[in-house]
C-alpha cells in the first residue's frame, strides 16, 4: 500500500509541469493517507492478492481472444486516483466520476490533470483511453469470502456488461491498469483504465 502510494507521488512530481498542480496532489495525497487509515480490510481479504487473482483471470480471457495486453504504469496514477476516491465514500455507491474535485471530475479530466504536458499530442495522435469500475456489495457475507472469489465476483460483473466488456475486449487497447480498494461501507471494488496506446512518448 505505502509503496504504491509513494511511487504514485513520485511519479506525479516528476510530471507535475505547475506548483499549483503540485500543491494539490500534496493535498490530495494527504487525504488519501487519512483515507487508508479509516479503512478495515476483514483479515480474510487481501486487496494485493484480490487483484493479481483479478488480473490472473484477464490475462487468461485475452490469451483467448489473442488480446495483447500490458500492465502501464502510467496508467496507474490514474486507476489508483478513482480507487483513492472510491475509498472514501460511505455508502454503497461506485462512480466514474469525482463529485467533489472539478479537476479530477471525469477521467478525461483526470488525464489532463495528471499528463498536462501530453495533453494536445494525445489529441494529435488519436487517442483513447476508457475507465471500468465494477463492485461487490455482499457485506454480510465477506468475511465467509476468500480472495479468488472476489476476484472472479468483479470480473465477472464487468464481463457481464456489454459497455465494459466491450472496452476489455477491445484489441485496440493493450495499455491496461486495474486498482482494487474497499470502500467505508466494505465494499469491495475494481477499477481499471485502458488505453490504445501510451500516455508518455
Amino acid at each position: 500500500m505505502w509503496t504504491n502510494i509513494i511511487y504514485i507521488f513520485v511519479e506525479i512530481i516528476k510530471k507535475s509541469t505547475t506548483m499549483k498542480n503540485l500543491i494539490a496532489t500534496l493535498i490530495l495525497t494527504v487525504l488519501t493517507l487519512v483515507g487508508f487509515s479509516q479503512l478495515e480490510v476483514p483479515k480474510n481479504i487481501d486487496l494485493n492478492e484480490v487483484q493479481k487473482e483479478f488480473m490472473i483471470l484477464y490475462k487468461k480471457r485475452c490469451d483467448s481472444l489473442g488480446h495483447k495486453i500490458e500492465e502501464d504504469n502510467d496508467l496507474f496514477v490514474l486507476s489508483n486516483c478513482q480507487s483513492n476516491y472510491l475509498n472514501t465514500l460511505t455508502d454503497a455507491k461506485i462512480s466514474h466520476k469525482q463529485l467533489n474535485n472539478q479537476s479530477l471530475y471525469s477521467l478525461k479530466d483526470r488525464l489532463h490533470y495528471f499528463y498536462p504536458r501530453y495533453k494536445e499530442y494525445l489529441v494529435q495522435e488519436g487517442f483513447e483511453i476508457s475507465e471500468v469500475i465494477a463492485a461487490y456489495y455482499d457485506y454480510n457475507n465477506l468475511k465467509n469470502e476468500n480472495n479468488k472469489n472476489l476476484a472472479k465476483e468483479l470480473f465477472t460483473t464487468l464481463i457481464n456488461s456489454e459497455p465494459h466488456r466491450e472496452i476489455m475486449d477491445d484489441k485496440t487497447k493493450e495499455q491496461v491498469n486495474f486498482v482494487v480498494g474497499l470502500n467505508k461501507s466494505n465494499a469491495i471494488f475494481v477499477v481499471g483504465v485502458l488505453s490504445n496506446q501510451y500516455i508518455v512518448k
